[in-house]
């Protein structure tokens, strides 16, 4: 998961000791076997989110006058590591066999693309279907151009047309083996563009005044426009 190690323990509700402050900066040999009085900004104390920082600030006070034994201290603190790794790891493990079926994904798997793909090849994946999912995903599999979709949208709510693009509910129109940038029946308003290049885009949409009927007889024909 996404976050500080020491996040996974209220993530999870995991029954094991927090995540303790440890004064890293103060963790070089002249130190070792010694009782230290480790200062704030050994604890990097500065660096600290507000929330972090203000229960620091509470937790110091209450121990800044203990002796401080490195040794025992750093063991204690990469145990608590592993612990809540540990703890953390079966937690997961437990949730994603309630949740895929049986599937576990510390046994099965070994990255978090693996498991979702096999989760969704398990669970999701009709009979008789390919679990082959394209590169950029299901929605907008092709390259779009940010900037020319946002001149469309621009367009669209500017003279108060319907115009068909990519984030369209039905996606683009399609035309013979031609996907069509944008369209409106309206405005009799055609784009394609071979690269989806957000110039292209611009200078066709300005410019365009062809029909849907003269880009299907361009089709039939079997000629092919850079722009249409």
């Amino acid at each position: 998961m996404p976050m500080p190690l020491a996040s996974l323990v209220p993530a999870f509700a995991l029954q094991v000791e927090d995540k303790p402050f440890f004064p890293h900066l103060a963790n070089n040999p002249k130190n070792y076997g010694k009782e230290i009085f480790p200062t704030k900004e050994e604890y990097l104390a500065n660096g600290m989110m507000p929330e972090k920082r203000a229960q620091f600030d509470k937790w110091f006070e209450q121990h800044k006058n203990e002796p401080f034994n490195l040794n025992e201290q750093l063991a204690a603190y990469c145990t608590n590591d592993v612990d809540i790794l540990m703890a953390a790891l079966i937690a997961f493990r437990k949730e994603f066999l309630e949740v895929s079926n049986g599937f576990d994904v510390l046994r099965e798997s070994m990255t978090i693309a693996s498991v979702c793909m096999k989760h969704f090849r398990m669970n999701h994946l009709k009979r008789q279907h390919v679990g082959i999912v394209p590169e950029k995903g299901y929605d907008n599999a092709d390259n779009q151009s940010k900037l020319a979709l946002k001149l469309l949208k621009w367009y669209s709510e500017k003279n108060m047309v319907n115009i068909r693009t990519a984030h369209s509910e039905n996606g683009e129109k399609k035309m013979g083996n031609y996907k069509l940038v944008a369209g409106s029946r309206k405005r009799n308003l055609l784009l394609r563009s071979t690269d989806a290049a957000g110039t292209d885009v611009l200078s066709a949409i300005l410019t365009t005044t062809l029909s849907f009927q003269q880009v299907s007889q361009l089709e039939n024909n079997g000629r092919r426009t850079k722009n249409v």
